[in-house]
């Protein structure tokens, strides 16, 4: 959403949105690529997948809920399945780092600080 308003200052509030909406769906790609990576243990794609979530948070933020919400139950029985359920782009069996969520954070405060100055460096 900040995103979306962020580029609704200097674009079409339609277009905006469309490209916040495709940068959504880019993260995910990204979320499965770190899920692909893991799973074959390969470097280069663990890292486009990590840096697809510092551009954009929305797949970590999203991995972090997975985490909350799924059974302890459950969690334990993908523990034990081991390196299977690191291919798994709708599992997660660790909560987001703590410096993860400050950077999410940092990230929001930016973007919506950013959204609010070119808000107003525009002519109404």
């Amino acid at each position: 959403m900040t995103l979306a308003l962020l580029l609704s200052t200097r674009l079409a509030p339609m277009t905006g949105g469309v490209i916040a909406l495709v940068l959504f769906f880019v993260a995910w790609i990204g979320g499965i690529a770190l899920a692909i990576g893991q799973g074959f243990a390969n470097d280069t794609i663990i890292n486009i997948g990590v840096g697809s979530r510092l551009l954009i948070p929305t797949d970590g933020l999203w991995h972090g809920a997975i985490f909350y919400l799924e059974p302890t139950d459950f969690l334990a029985a993908a523990r034990a399945a081991g390196r299977a359920r690191a291919g798994n782009p709708f599992f997660a069996d660790q909560p987001p780092p703590v410096v993860y969520i400050a950077w999410v954070v940092g990230w929001l405060a930016a973007v919506v600080g950013l959204a609010n100055w070119s808000f107003a460096k525009r002519d109404l």
